[in-house]
């Protein structure tokens, strides 16, 4: 059976402190957790950045002469990684089993 492959989440937040830390916790219960974790901030004026550093995510800034768009901040993200495969996943999403 060939190795598993190494996963690298990338959450794209903007002001997402209500609900950053339960997705980072379920990532956190996964039976296969991602090697690393990676947020790109758009600008968040609340406590995002601290619960994302709290975790131990790696913070990417998006540009903030640029206007936003979703994907292009999904692609920071993905360019940033280090791993295999990449799990796009949003900063209000919550995995409750840990297989997901």
């Amino acid at each position: 059976m060939p190795p598993l492959k190494t996963i690298s989440a990338v959450i794209r937040t903007w002001n997402s402190e209500k609900t950053l830390a339960k997705t980072l916790c379920s990532l956190r219960i996964q039976t296969r957790q991602p090697k690393e974790v990676i947020v790109v901030d758009s600008g968040s004026t609340d406590g995002t950045i601290a619960i994302a550093g709290h975790f131990g995510a790696r913070i990417l800034k998006y540009p903030p002469h640029c206007a936003f768009n979703y994907s292009k901040a999904l692609n920071i993200g993905i360019a940033a990684t280090t791993t295999e495969c990449v799990l796009p996943i949003s900063s209000h999403t919550v995995m409750p089993y840990k297989n997901t």
